[in-house]
């Protein structure tokens, strides 16, 4: 890879990349403002220049981890595409993006609590699906690619295609489990635990998922909590054992 100052004429592609604290990926070093071009063929995860044009795909590939730094940039020349991730000929450097706009621009939420759990935000042991708690709520040797949910631990009468679409799922999965904690109020143990904090004025802290889900409560209105109370089989006790939400 060698560096250069003029872009191939070509379409621009827009997108963002995420680095190491050292503005390295793959120990190569990048630059603000530069344009790096590839010399030879590019291959999506052997050579060229990687980057997603969602932000928050990066993260399929890079640790969200304030200690990492995110960048806007633009890509010239070939392209190649393949999923949610692609790679360039050439990548330019635009600006760093801080971690407040990082926040801002990415759907956050991702974390389980527990031990191997799948799916989100799960709490207990071995869990897939999302918002269980308890031990091994999953099946095993299934084939059905649209089965029914279990809601409140009964058969809820609805497909698992049709639950992804509705809009109390997608409250779920905007269930934050970060804070983004400003440098001005870290606490003296906090900036001992992570020493790079100035460079993004702050870090993330991770949350306990019921502080998530009684966040996320507190800022709906009554039409958007009543989604989860109105659905099939709801059960005031256990959305409280889950959530520590009480209604």
């Amino acid at each position: 890879m060698a560096k250069s100052t003029k872009k191939i004429e070509t379409i621009i592609t827009k997108g963002y990349k995420v680095t190491d604290p050292d503005f390295q990926c793959r120990g190569f070093q990048y630059e603000l403002k530069k344009i790096f071009t590839h010399d030879g063929n590019i291959s999506l995860c052997n050579s060229g220049f990687h980057f997603c044009a969602d932000l928050n795909d990066c993260f399929d590939y890079y640790q969200f981890d304030s200690k990492n730094r995110v960048f806007e940039i633009e890509a010239y020349g070939e392209i190649k595409t393949e999923g949610n991730k692609s790679c360039s000929q050439q990548i330019h450097f635009l600006r760093e993006l801080t971690w407040l706009e990082v926040l801002t621009l990415v759907n956050v939420g991702k974390d389980n609590t527990g031990r191997s759990n799948s799916g989100d935000r799960n709490s207990g042991d071995r869990n897939s699906g999302d918002s269980n708690s308890g031990y091994r709520n999953s099946g095993a040797f299934c084939t059905d690619a649209d089965p029914e949910l279990i809601l409140f631990n009964k058969p809820s009468g609805i497909k698992v295609k049709v639950w992804e679409q509705m809009e109390v799922c997608r409250l779920m999965y905007n269930i934050d489990t970060t804070l983004w904690v400003p440098a001005s109020i870290m606490t003296d143990q906090e900036k001992k635990d992570n020493p790079k904090y100035e460079a993004p004025e702050g870090y993330l802290k991770t949350i306990p998922i019921k502080d998530a889900w009684q966040n996320m409560w507190h800022n709906l209105n009554a039409d958007k909590k009543k989604l989860f109370t109105d659905l099939p089989n709801f059960d005031a006790a256990i959305f409280e054992e889950i959530t520590s939400i009480k209604v």
